[in-house]
């Protein structure tokens, strides 16, 4: 009877306790989870990753319905313990009121557990590029990208990491006729220049980098080319000499480049002594531009072909007519004459195959200066007698006389005239 009591007591006493002062509830939402000893897998050399934002939880306290005012989303602490890390990257959770005042009956959690992606932690060293985006003004180039720094140290979830290519940015050049710079943080891009995700990674030292773009005038300027020696006896030039490419896209600041009109090839470079075929150099032109000017063409290694075309010379008789040939510079105080009846004259030529070829004997024409050839010969009068004097013909480029003709002249005798 005695220990009934005692019960039906108790239950009374806790009856009365519940009608004066009932339980209540108070929900918690967004309370952050805390994880502790995280130290433990960095010395690992591991990184992790909360999964899922299970680091936030809802909490739901039990308190006497005369504490519930009392309680603060500040009192509530919820923490994870990484050293409990279980296989499958679970930490659980503990959740507490720290306002000792109140009387918790009961505190619980939406979840009970933190998912962690865990993985090894690598460190890279990765290149740094910067590419250009819009067209500069007309008439210049983008000549290079200088950077303050070419290279980043890079740590990171192995996952993250392996896929990075490079790090770096663009910088715009729209209309630019000048250099363009800017400080930049750089992002990280994989093998296609995708964007990716870097806030998992940290940069050592991961200061603003400071590019700049380099910006130069451009101008198309012609080459200039010469050869020294001759061919073998026999053989011509056929024309000037040959460049491929003919002409340069070169870059430099507009003042220097105003002064810059053509690349003249040193004749050196193409010597044709006693060539019987065609001579073909590979020069560089590089070594022939101006101090501060540059090949604009970066794929272009400033390589070019120079050609002199060879030819054999093909040879021809003319026979020419007397009455084309002409007798200037006789002095007029004597009688002379054409000695013998020589109608024609026989004239060969060499030279080239088209040159050669398209000489008409009834086009052609010549001379016999004699005041020349007296001046030549020392003289001051012609005596009396036959004179062998050369015929000057007139041919065209590419087309010489092989053998020397003559004409004979005789000097006639002036009659004394009677008293």
């Amino acid at each position: 009877m005695k220990l009934v009591s005692v019960v039906i007591a108790v239950v009374l006493w806790f009856g009365v306790v519940i009608i004066n002062n009932p339980k209540d509830s108070r929900v918690f939402a967004n309370i952050p989870v805390t994880l502790v000893n995280t130290e433990l897998l960095d010395k690992e050399g591991k990184v992790y990753e909360v999964m899922d934002d299970t680091d936030i939880v809802r909490v739901t306290v039990e308190v006497p319905k005369d504490s519930v005012n009392l309680l603060r989303s500040s009192d509530i602490v919820a923490e994870a313990d990484v050293s409990m890390l279980t296989a499958v990257n679970t930490v659980a959770i503990t959740c507490k009121v720290l306002n000792e005042d109140i009387n918790v009956m009961n505190i619980s959690c939406d979840h009970d557990v933190v998912r962690l992606n865990v993985e090894n932690k690598v460190t890279k060293w990765f290149p740094v590029k910067y590419y250009t985006t819009g067209e500069v003004a007309e008439g210049y180039m983008v000549a290079d990208i200088n950077l303050e720094t070419t290279t980043l140290k890079v740590s990171g979830p192995q996952s993250v990491v392996d896929q990075i290519s490079y790090a770096g940015g663009e910088i715009d050049v729209t209309g630019a006729t000048s250099n363009q710079s800017i400080n930049a943080k750089p992002q990280f891009y994989d093998v296609e220049r995708n964007v990716l995700d870097s806030s998992r990674v940290t940069i050592e030292n991961s200061l603003p980098i400071r590019v700049d773009a380099i910006i130069l005038a451009t101008k198309e300027v012609p080459v200039r080319g010469s050869y020294m020696g001759t061919p073998a006896p026999g053989y011509q030039v056929t024309g000037g000499v040959e460049r491929n490419p003919s002409t340069l896209l070169i870059c430099g600041t507009p003042s220097v480049l105003a002064d810059v009109s053509e690349i003249v090839i040193d004749s050196k470079e193409l010597d044709i002594t006693d060539a019987t075929s065609n001579v073909v150099s590979i020069v560089d032109v590089k070594k022939y531009l101006p101090e501060d000017v540059s090949l604009a063409d970066e794929g272009f290694d400033g390589r070019i072909n120079v050609t002199v075309r060879i030819e054999a010379e093909r040879e021809k008789t003319l026979y020419i007519p007397a009455s084309s040939i002409a007798v200037l510079n006789m002095p007029s105080d004597i009688q002379w004459q054409i000695a013998g009846e020589q109608n024609t004259y026989e004239l060969k030529i060499a030279g080239l195959n088209l040159a050669v070829a398209a000489v008409d004997a009834s086009r052609v024409s010549g001379t016999v200066d004699v005041g020349a050839w007296m001046q030549s010969q020392g003289m001051t009068s012609l005596p009396p007698g036959t004179y062998e004097i050369p015929v000057e013909f007139a041919l065209p480029r590419n087309v010489n006389q092989s053998e020397k003709v003559f004409m004979n002249i005789t000097i006639l005798e002036m009659e004394e005239e009677e008293e």
